[in-house]
């Protein structure tokens, strides 16, 4: 059982227990942000990978189009 006295003064053993929980917990938070941090960025490649086909589709048939503006300007220049 312990007495108050060993939570006021705790012996050598006690404090490093204490300490060594304390490491643990951080190391586990600090495994936990990065495991966090690499599934965000994980998300944002698929994002972008996604977003970048999307984009070179929109340009393939942007390419395939008449270009109206070059109409008006050549009209212009006549």
């Amino acid at each position: 059982m312990l007495k108050f006295e060993q939570f006021i003064h705790p012996t050598w053993q006690q404090a490093h227990e204490r300490t060594g929980a304390l490491e643990l917990h951080q190391i586990a938070q600090a495994f936990h942000h990065e495991v966090a941090y690499r599934h965000a960025f994980e998300n944002y490649c698929r994002w972008y990978v996604a977003i970048a086909q999307q984009h070179q589709e929109e340009l393939k048939q942007m390419q395939q189009e008449p270009n109206l503006l070059s109409w008006f300007q050549g009209h212009r220049n006549r």
